[in-house]
Formats: C-alpha cells, sequence, structure tokens
C-alpha cells in the first residue's frame, strides 16, 4: 500500500472577479458568526476601505475604454452605487410618486443617477433600457433587479441584483443581515469559487450595507459545480430543497443562515484536507493510514494535523476509535482541542463525558462555544448514536416530540450540569 502525500490546495474554480485583499481577505477566510464579536473583528472606525470583493471584471474592462484614471473612476462608481443604496432604503411612496415608482419601490430620480454613471464609463451603453426593479424583501433587506445590466459569454450569461439590508449596523453575533450575509458569500467565493450551486457574489459594502449578486431566476444555466456546504463544516438555514425555499434550478441564491455546524472544518483547511484523505481511503486501509500520518512530521502543522486526524475519528471503525482519540488527547493544541470537542459524539459516553469535563477546563472562548453547542448531540440516546453527524441543534426550538425521541434527558441534565458549573452556558 503506498501512502500518497496530502496536497492542502483549496478547491480552485473561476475566480476571475474577486481580488481578496484586506477586508475581502478576512471575511474570506472562514465564516466568523456564533464564534466571534464581528463588532470588534470588524470595527467600523479601524475600516479603512469598506468594499468586500470588487467590480467584475467585464465592468472594469468597458471602463478601461473610457478613462485612464481607474481608481478614480471605480470609486465614483462605487459612491454612487452607496448613494442609491441609501435612497433604496428610505424610499416611501407618496401622493406624488409615479406609476413605475410606486411598482418599483424607488425613485425615478435613483435609477437616473445610477443609469448616467453606469452609461457614463460604458458600463452600460446610451440606448439601453437600463431599470431598478424591485423583486422582494425579507426579514433582513429588500432586493432590486439591476434590469439592462447584464455580461453575456458564450453560453453563459449573468445579471445582477442589488440586496439593501434593512439596516446598517454590524449584526453581531446573528446569522442574517449585513455583516454575516456578506462574511459568507466572501468566504463562498474565495474557498469554492463562481461557478457552484450558490450563484455568485460580486462585491459589498459593509459600512452601506449593500451586495450585489448573480439574477436567478428559470432562464439561467445549471451551476458547473454542485457544492455539498456540509463539506465545508456550514449548513444554510434559510433554504429547502425540497419546499422549493430561497432555491431555483439547483442555486441556492440567499446568503442568510450560514450557520458554522464545525469551526475547525470550515476555518482550518490542513486539517479538512486531512480529514478528507482518511475518509476516501478504502476501509482496510483506514487505520493504518491513520497511524502514518500520526507519526508522520510536518512540520509547523503538528496542531494541525492532529485536529485533522481526530476530525477523521469518526470515519473509523468504532472499535478503533477510542483509542485513536486517546492519541490525540496526548498530543493537544488549540485546534486539536477544538476537533476533540466536536469528535466526542462519536465516542463512548462515558469516555466522552470523561474527556467532556477535561477539555471544558481550558476556558478557550471558541472551545467553550463548541461544548455548548454540542450537548444536545452528546445526549442523544444510544440507539441513535450511528446517526449523529455535525449539526446544531437548539432544543427550544425542537418539538417534545423530538426531544422525547431522541435524547436522552439524564445525559442532557448532566451535560447541563457540568457547562453551567463551568459558566459556559
Amino acid at each position: 500500500m503506498r501512502i500518497s502525500p496530502i496536497y492542502f490546495n483549496s478547491v480552485t474554480y473561476n475566480q476571475q472577479n474577486t481580488s481578496f485583499g484586506g477586508l475581502t481577505d478576512r471575511m474570506g477566510k472562514k465564516i466568523y458568526n456564533g464564534f466571534y464579536d464581528m463588532a470588534v473583528l470588524f470595527p467600523r472606525e479601524r475600516t479603512k476601505n469598506p468594499i468586500v470583493g470588487k467590480l467584475p471584471k467585464f465592468m472594469t474592462d468597458r471602463m478601461k475604454f473610457r478613462t485612464d484614471n481607474m481608481p478614480s473612476a471605480i470609486k465614483e462608481v462605487l459612491d454612487t452605487f452607496s448613494i442609491v443604496s441609501n435612497e433604496l432604503r428610505e424610499f416611501e411612496p407618496n401622493a406624488l410618486s409615479t406609476i413605475a415608482e410606486m411598482t418599483y419601490r424607488r425613485k425615478d430620480s435613483t435609477v437616473k443617477k445610477l443609469s448616467d454613471i453606469l452609461q457614463k464609463y460604458g458600463i452600460v451603453g446610451r440606448f439601453d433600457d437600463f431599470d431598478l426593479k424591485y423583486i422582494d424583501k425579507g426579514g433582513k433587506g429588500a432586493v432590486w433587479k439591476l434590469d439592462g445590466l447584464k455580461y453575456v459569454k458564450g453560453a453563459d450569461e449573468d445579471e445582477f441584483v442589488i440586496k439593501v439590508f434593512h439596516t446598517k449596523s454590524i449584526q453581531s453575533n446573528t446569522y442574517h443581515g449585513c455583516y454575516p450575509e456578506i462574511n459568507a458569500a466572501a468566504f463562498w467565493m474565495k474557498k469554492l469559487g463562481y461557478d457552484t450551486n450558490r450563484g455568485k457574489f460580486y462585491w459589498a459594502d459593509v459600512n452601506e450595507a449593500y451586495m450585489i449578486n448573480k439574477f436567478i431566476d428559470e432562464d439561467v444555466r445549471l451551476p458547473k459545480h454542485v457544492i455539498n456546504p456540509y463539506d465545508y463544516g456550514i449548513k444554510f438555514t434559510d433554504e429547502d430543497l425540497i419546499h422549493i425555499h430561497n432555491v431555483c434550478k439547483g442555486y441556492s441564491y440567499d446568503w442568510g443562515g450560514a450557520v458554522v455546524i464545525n469551526q475547525v472544518i470550515n476555518s482550518n483547511k490542513f486539517a479538512r484536507n486531512l480529514m478528507n484523505k482518511i475518509k476516501d481511503t478504502e476501509d482496510r486501509y483506514k487505520s493504518p493510514v491513520w497511524y502514518t500520518y500520526y507519526h508522520k512530521k510536518l512540520n509547523g502543522h503538528d496542531d494541525n494535523k492532529i485536529a485533522g486526524l481526530t476530525l477523521a475519528i469518526k470515519y473509523m471503525n468504532a472499535d478503533e476509535r477510542v483509542r485513536c482519540f486517546k492519541e490525540c488527547f496526548r498530543k493537544r493544541g488549540k485546534y486539536t482541542d477544538r476537533a476533540m470537542g466536536y469528535t466526542l459524539k462519536y465516542l463512548p459516553h462515558e469516555t466522552a463525558m470523561k474527556f467532556y469535563k477535561i477539555l471544558i477546563t481550558k476556558n478557550e472562548p471558541v472551545l467553550n462555544k463548541i461544548l455548548a453547542n454540542e450537548i444536545p448531540l452528546l445526549s442523544f440516546k444510544d440507539e441513535y448514536q450511528s446517526e449523529l453527524k455535525d449539526d446544531l441543534i437548539i432544543l427550544d426550538s425542537m418539538p417534545k416530540s423530538f426531544i422525547d425521541k431522541f435524547i436522552d434527558k439524564e445525559r442532557l441534565m448532566e451535560y447541563n450540569k457540568i457547562a453551567k458549573e463551568n459558566k459556559i452556558i
């Protein structure tokens, strides 16, 4: 059996429209929601450039024919979008409003303002019928189609929408709103690219609270790559593939509700790829491959390596899991401890409880959050243990029938008692 090397490269698709630097780079590294306070991570008073992402390449290519001063031109376009987003947010129809204004919920002057700047730089043609057409609104924002702005190349055709959030607040520690949705979109574009089943995100302004996304309708071409968010430690709670909610023709088009269900898989590429290496190994070779990597020296990556091996324990034979877990416990580190927090639920209850009590004494904020979130999963009855996977279950929102069927209430009380004694819940 040959042990192949691990290639720690992220999935690479066409990332033609975004350069990841500054705020964009930080937003694209991982999803922060639920583990970090965004008001602390991204303080507005220290944000030199509030733009995440950048204008699509076709727009800047057209602008180059109209100006030699691209930085100034780009700033003028972005400034206009900021003004437009605020006018859309503040619009209220009155007795003097035109039919178009009442129908599309924006001022005619707002349309002209945006049309003028797009025409000035050749992004739309002089005789193109450009408009802002209202589509819908939700709890956190409203969406308008940038009708008449499009990019066509071969069989691909991109049209655009602007989502304007109802408030400019950071919306810290929630899964919806300006910062969380822009964070989720930037992460997805950077890690997985543009041609996936989550559509496209182009740019956003975190201060002005708007974002520009691909317009999805029944005429859109099918996605080239279908990605399961679970593979990257996240799930989107605001979409329902069965009942076709926030889904169209295989695309999920809303960035709200991105919940991290495994912080290590989401944020640590090295650990994620090693876990997948073990996962994809034939069952008869899993154990020797696991131990080969355990003893293999990877300079500067020991904590990441052990974290990946810890995450891989759920793919090992049940009779090997405790032994592998104890081997990883001997080499504790920041990410290894977090990975162990997620792996406890795949161990027998007595073993899981023993190590839960040890891990909780570290008093590390992210680990504490993981240990608190894992309590419902750790409390599942034995007969349902084989069905467990990473998830975020809020028992207060679950029906009594679910709790009665799946949850061992004595275990739940025991874990809650430990968590309260250590002040993590």
